[in-house]
C-alpha cells in the first residue's frame, strides 16, 4: 500500500506533501521536505520511531522519539490501534508552490479555526468492515487501506477538529552555526502576506495515557535572518 497526499487546495494552499506506505509487516511515513533527514517507522514489534536517516557521529540512537503502540484489537471489536496523528491547522497552510510529477491525493482542509487530523492506524477487521465503519460518517473519511503480510490492515483516515489559534516562535539557536534559518515565527495570521514559505513539524512526547503522539505541521516564515 502506498499513498502520497497533501492537505490543501490545488493552486491555492497546501501542507507539505507526505508519503505513507507499507513493506511486508512494516509501515513508514515521511514528508517531502524532510524525507532525506528523518522519517516515521511503525514496526511489527509494536515499537514506533521518529528517527534520523543517518547514523549519529557519537553512536547514539538515531531516534528522536520512540513509543510503543497499543496492541491491535481482536477481530469483531470494530476497533484499531493508532500509530500517529498529524494536525494540519488550516490557518497555517502555505501558498501552493509545489509541482508534482507523481499522483497526489489532495485532502480538503478543515474550515478556518480548525485543523485537518490525519491518523494512521492498524486493525484486524476485514476491509469491508472498515469501509462500512466509515460509510455515512461525514466527520471522518477513509483515505487509504492496505493489507500487511500478516493479514493486518493498515489505514489512513481524515477528520476535522477544533484547534483554536496556533502561535509559535522558534528563536535561532546560536549553538548551531550551520543553521540555515534565523528567528522563525509561525503566527495564526500572516499579516505580512509571506505565504508561509517555511514548514515546521513538531512531534511531542505522547501525553500520559495517549496511545501515540499527535504531531503538528505549521507554516511560517523567517522573522530575522541568520547572521
Amino acid at each position: 500500500m502506498k499513498l502520497r497526499f497533501v492537505v490543501g487546495v490545488p493552486g491555492v494552499s497546501q501542507s507539505n506533501s507526505w508519503k505513507f506506505w507499507s513493506q511486508g509487516n512494516e509501515v513508514y511515513m515521511l514528508s517531502r521536505d524532510s524525507g532525506a533527514i528523518h522519517k516515521f517507522s511503525f514496526h511489527s514489534t509494536g515499537i514506533c520511531r521518529w528517527a534520523g536517516l543517518r547514523e549519529r557521529s557519537d553512536g547514539r540512537d538515531r531516534a528522536m522519539l520512540k513509543w510503543k503502540r497499543g496492541a491491535v484489537p481482536e477481530t469483531g471489536s470494530r476497533l484499531g490501534s493508532l500509530l500517529l496523528s498529524i494536525m494540519f491547522p488550516t490557518s497555517h497552510l502555505s501558498v501552493c508552490t509545489d509541482s508534482f510529477t507523481k499522483s497526489i491525493r489532495w485532502i480538503e482542509p478543515a474550515p478556518q479555526g480548525q485543523a485537518t487530523n490525519v491518523e494512521a492506524f492498524l486493525t484486524s477487521e476485514s476491509s469491508s468492515v472498515v469501509a462500512d465503519a466509515f460509510t455515512g460518517r461525514s466527520e471522518r473519511e477513509l483515505l487509504a487501506l492496505g493489507t500487511l503480510r500478516d493479514g493486518t490492515h493498515v489505514g489512513l483516515a481524515r477528520s476535522y477538529v477544533d484547534c483554536g489559534p496556533v502561535e509559535l516562535r522558534s528563536p535561532r539557536n546560536p549553538a548551531l552555526p550551520s543553521s540555515v534559518f534565523g528567528d522563525l515565527t509561525f503566527p495564526e495570521h500572516d499579516a505580512l502576506d509571506t505565504g508561509r514559505p517555511v514548514r515546521l513539524l513538531m512531534v511531542p512526547q505522547p501525553r500520559d495515557g495517549a496511545p501515540a503522539p499527535t504531531a503538528w505541521e505549521l507554516g511560517g516564515y523567517e522573522a530575522s535572518p541568520n547572521r
